[in-house]
């Protein structure tokens, strides 16, 4: 993760490649989260933060992790333990929200970014109009979302990256707010049928 907010387009999460993960690569911690791995991710994260417990980085993390697990108050208490100054400096602090504002969770997203990262707010409130008018079905997302995969790859060059996804949103008319939802409710059944 990086400096400074961004309204920079999302590039959607995508699976990574299963591999050993080590407790002090915040990169393998995140690679777990995006998988789906919330348990590990967790796991992981206390082993870290124990030994960098005030990583501002580590402790966004950990909050989305429990988001994504459904634990509001275990997210407000990462979330707060990241002094002020260092939030508006988390550069994915954004992008990340703006990932998991979908439709069922906006207000709690909203809720969050009102007390923690207010410099995002305004964003998110834009994305939450934008996401209430999206209306796929979960087969769509499914198939979407796998169409999505056998085009990315494992691909690693963010340019390349970019030119597909582009690509991608031209063929399908979608908007990269669409593609955003989808890849993220995509990544959200994955793990549920886990």
């Amino acid at each position: 993760m990086s400096t400074g907010c961004s309204n920079s387009p999302v590039s959607p999460k995508r699976p990574v490649a299963d591999k050993p993960v080590q407790t002090d690569d915040l990169l393998s911690i995140e690679a777990s989260y995006h998988q789906g791995k919330y348990l590990e991710a967790l796991s992981l994260l206390d082993s870290y933060l124990s030994k960098h417990p005030n990583n501002p980085d580590a402790l966004f993390l950990q909050g989305l992790v429990y988001f994504q697990s459904g634990d509001l108050k275990g997210t407000r208490q990462s979330f707060s333990r990241i002094p002020q100054k260092e939030r508006s400096l988390l550069a994915e602090s954004c992008l990340e929200l703006r990932e998991l504002n979908s439709a069922q969770s906006k207000d709690k997203i909203l809720e969050l970014a009102r007390e923690f990262f207010t410099d995002c707010l305004q964003e998110l409130e834009t994305t939450t109009k934008a996401v209430e008018n999206l209306t796929f079905t979960k087969d769509q997302i499914m198939k979407y979302g796998q169409f999505y995969d056998q085009v990315m790859g494992q691909e690693d060059d963010a340019e390349i990256r970019r030119m597909k996804e582009e690509a991608f949103l031209k063929k399908y008319s979608l908007s990269e707010d669409q593609l955003g939802e989808i890849t993220s409710r995509y990544l959200d059944y994955l793990a549920e049928g886990k």
